[in-house]
């Protein structure tokens, strides 16, 4: 056991040399970048710091297990050999750490002596190279720099010690919950917050396009009405966890300086990397946002002014938008653009978006210049690419073998949906949501480019069906008993998958119940049927 634990010591020392070598570079105080130890750096020193601390923890909890584990009968020679080897373990994580708290305190040292010239200057390299991109004006001063447009005024404030603070003014409006949403976007990934200017930008130069038509207040107006049927669906369902609320038909809405955004979907990984980071899980989702955009076509599109939705007698009432024959034609349009790009296929999102709109939506790659999922997805039904599907997932000491049969159907990368009315929404997230819990749990099957099952090792095979959004089928065969079953995923309207095992009297599986918890948990077909197919049938 000394001899088990010694060895696990060792290896534990070896992670936190290895942690500390793999950035020894970054780590260099003699050099002309220190300023990447700071949090816009390379290196985030106190992050990796934290990471350090967790790994003595760890070798300091072993080795004392390692002095108490000797007891009184141990011969003199090999006790002390255990207490020298312990000295020498302790000194050198003690070093290690105290080598690494210098550093830390240098780089605090100098970044308070020279008035953090570096990451200000870092920064504001960012801040003006996003300005050349938007085509924006830019005014740099010591520690101030100010974005601008016709409608937009973004004053960026850099403290002495790499503090950031946003004032944004849109049609000289100030708003300081925007204030305060585009600092925490600009610490957190200056390419989104580039984003959401560009956002602005199109916004006002539509609007501008078009100084006769009421654009910016049909678009408030519509804002309005969704933000009606958010609180009432809220109001009735009395949840206030967010997990929850994402499942329920128009998720969670949240106003934001560039527009209404609605969040519909997390992935179990997002989930568990928001709670391991202490972060609010709305910055893992997956969302739209509520925007207006150039119509590509001729026809008018009526945007209303007037609120369309109102609550009666304890419902939803909805209201068509009133046509005015004196109102101008302006070819624009709502659209919902997505956070992430979603891969569907052409009959699903026909049933959310007319037909003649369906060409704005994204366009159809060739088969070899899409990605893996739509690779798996999309065809066109060219004879000279109906390769089989195959792929090799391994669970444990198990291979999963998974083989596609079956047609399989062209794919489109949607990006953004147009809309015409507020009652749409529900719809086009309930899609989303079901097309994104399908795209987990397909993916998951078909991750790996293996193709061949290692000889020796053991096996099992599954043919994979599938109709998407809505479900998924596999064929198997049961390893003990050999007989022929199946397993059904369907895919609810939340987003919740629901398992049903079809299966012969005598064969040991869980209950469907228990896999359709196991697979809601994790959103992964290969670690169900671990579960599914374990000896212990009432496995939780």
């Amino acid at each position: 056991r000394n001899l088990l634990m010694g060895d696990t010591a060792a290896h534990s020392f070896n992670v936190l040399q290895d942690i500390f070598d793999s950035n020894s570079l970054n780590l260099d105080t003699k050099g002309q970048s220190l300023y990447q130890l700071h949090a816009f750096g390379k290196t985030n020193v106190e992050e990796l710091k934290f990471k350090f601390d967790v790994e003595i923890q760890k070798l300091q909890t072993i080795l004392q297990q390692f002095r108490t584990s000797t007891h009184a009968d141990t011969t003199p020679k090999k006790y002390l050999n255990l207490l020298k080897d312990h000295l020498v373990f302790e000194t050198a994580t003690n070093n290690l750490a105290k080598s690494l708290e210098d550093c830390l305190k240098k780089g605090n040292k100098h970044i308070q002596q020279h008035e953090n010239y570096q990451v200000k200057n870092l920064m504001m390299m960012r801040l003006q190279d996003i300005a050349r991109q938007l085509n924006l004006d830019v005014d740099t001063e010591t520690t101030m720099v100010t974005l601008s447009s016709e409608a937009l005024l973004v004053d960026v404030e850099l403290g002495e010690k790499g503090e950031i603070a946003v004032k944004i003014e849109i049609d000289g409006e100030a708003n300081e919950e925007y204030n305060n949403q585009l600092t925490q976007i600009l610490r957190r990934d200056p390419e989104e917050f580039k984003e959401k200017l560009s956002h602005l930008i199109k916004r006002d130069q539509l609007i501008r396009a078009y100084p006769s038509s009421e654009i910016k207040t049909a678009l408030r107006t519509m804002e309005t009405d969704a933000l009606t049927i958010y609180q009432f669906e809220r109001s009735n369902v009395g949840v206030d966890d967010a997990d929850q609320l994402l499942q329920y038909q128009h998720g969670i809405m949240q106003p934001c300086v560039d527009g209404l955004r609605i969040h519909y979907f997390i992935s179990p990984l997002a989930r568990l990397e928001a709670k391991r980071y202490g972060e609010d899980i709305l910055n893992r989702t997956r969302s739209v946002q509520l925007g207006i955009e150039q119509g590509c076509h001729d026809r008018a599109i009526h945007m209303s002014t007037i609120p369309l939705v109102s609550v009666q007698d304890g419902g939803l009432n909805f209201s068509d938008p009133e046509t005015n024959p004196n109102a101008p034609q302006v070819p624009v349009h709502f659209v919902l653009n997505l956070s992430h790009p979603m891969i569907t296929t052409f009959d699903t999102m026909r049933r959310i978006v007319p037909i003649s709109e369906t060409s704005s939506i994204g366009a159809t790659s060739k088969l070899k210049d899409v990605s893996t999922l739509q690779q798996k997805m999309s065809s066109n039904h060219n004879s000279n690419v109906q390769d089989e599907l195959e792929s090799i997932a391994e669970v444990g000491a198990v291979q999963h073998r998974y083989v596609h049969v079956g047609i399989q159907v062209a794919a489109i990368e949607v990006h953004r949906i147009p809309l015409t009315h507020v009652s749409e929404i529900g719809p086009i997230l309930q899609t989303l949501r079901q097309q994104s819990t399908f795209n987990e749990l397909f993916t998951s099957c078909f991750m790996s480019h293996r193709k061949t099952v290692i000889p020796g090792a053991p096996s099992l095979s599954f043919e994979v069906s599938s109709n998407p959004p809505e479900s998924l089928s596999f064929t198997f065969t049961h390893p003990q008993s050999q007989h022929l079953m199946s397993m059904d995923v369907t895919i609810e309207p939340n987003g919740d998958p629901k398992v049903t095992i079809h299966r012969l009297p005598g064969d040991e599986l869980c209950s469907d119940q228990v896999a359709t918890n196991v697979l809601r948990f994790c959103l992964n077909i290969p670690l169900t049927f671990s579960h599914i197919l374990a000896h212990d049938p009432m496995v939780s």
